[in-house]
């Protein structure tokens, strides 16, 4: 917020001399009168009014502008040219030969179609994380759009993944936010980004775990929490596949570390699949489910701590422990 102006302060400065400091030997405390405090408070609300008004305006400018720049290619491009010239040049006090110079180095990237295609992402991914921010309370009814948003993101791997880095910046740092000082306290349990790196590859795994499925569970609609966590595997899987490193590739493009995935992986998230599904009450299918997967995977590294788990899970209750595990 912008300091105030000396001549907005004299009032202030006017008002706490007269009544507050009249007459007071130099060595004795100076506490604040009544009067003083609740001219004080007066002040406080005002700024923190004239704070809010500021922050929706920007808000709202913001939401207009992002909301048209993810309608096309262009459009983001041109944003994105936008923001860049006002938050590393103009905030800078850089010239325009300099910011020309910046878009000559840059056509190349800027005409990029995978580019354009991860700022739209990152815009959406923005607008969401605005909307989270905005009304807490009813994050759960945002699971529908973060969906969409990473499955637009799995469509073409192969085309995006020169930009797939793009995807894991934290979106309040963005040149976006920035340009648009946009500023908030990050939301608790919230994903700043729709992907992360998750050892050579990348995942959705933390808007799974924190946006998509909590609404699902506790709602208890089992066939959608299966097919989320289905979804999420298989996506998984993609990014194994398109997204793991400089590694050796098939003609198709995708990396060999694909069969790892296949093979360590994959059945480690089908196995917490079910667990899941177990846990959130939807028993008699999840047991199937899973006696099956150890008859599949007996050779697994993780089979016997699966086999393990289930045990503990199927274990009759013991009375007073609604949880199945002994108190203490």
């Amino acid at each position: 917020m912008p300091v105030k102006p000396i001549s907005a302060l004299l009032p202030l400065a006017l008002f706490l001399g007269a009544n507050s400091f009249a007459q007071e030997s130099p060595n004795e405390p100076r506490p604040l009168k009544e009067g003083d405090r609740s001219f004080l408070l007066e002040q406080l609300d005002s700024l923190r009014d004239r704070a809010t008004e500021n922050a929706t305006q920007r808000f709202t400018g913001a939401s207009s502008a992002f909301r048209q720049a993810v309608t096309s290619d262009d459009a983001a491009v041109e944003l994105y040219v936008q923001c860049v010239e006002q938050v590393d040049f103009k905030d800078r006090e850089r010239s325009s030969s300099e910011f020309r110079e910046w878009k000559k180095n840059n056509k190349q990237r800027l005409s990029d179609e995978s580019f354009a295609v991860a700022l739209r992402l990152q815009l959406r991914w923005l607008m969401l994380t605005l909307r989270a921010n905005a009304t807490p309370d009813d994050v759960a009814d945002l699971g529908p759009e973060a969906a969409s948003i990473i499955e637009t993101l799995f469509r073409d791997p192969k085309a995006l993944a020169p930009q797939v880095g793009l995807l894991t910046e934290n979106v309040g740092g963005t040149v976006f936010a920035r340009a648009y000082k946009i500023h908030h306290d990050r939301l608790e349990g919230w994903p700043m980004a729709p992907l992360e790196r998750s050892g050579r590859s990348f995942t959705a795994a933390p808007v799974y775990e924190k946006v998509i499925l909590p609404p699902l569970r506790k709602a208890r609609k089992y066939d959608e929490l299966r097919t989320a966590w289905a979804t999420r595997i298989r996506q998984d899987e993609i990014a194994a596949g398109f997204w793991s490193g400089e590694g050796e590739r098939s003609e198709e493009g995708q990396s060999l570390e694909r069969e790892r995935f296949l093979t360590e992986t994959e059945p480690q998230l089908r196995w917490q699949a079910e667990a899941d599904l177990f846990r959130t009450g939807d028993e008699k299918s999840a047991a199937v489910q899973m006696l099956k997967h150890l008859e599949n995977h007996l050779s697994h590294p993780q089979a016997r701590a699966w086999e393990d788990e289930f045990r503990q899970l199927i274990s009759p209750k013991k009375e007073g422990d609604a949880d199945g595990t002994a108190g203490n």
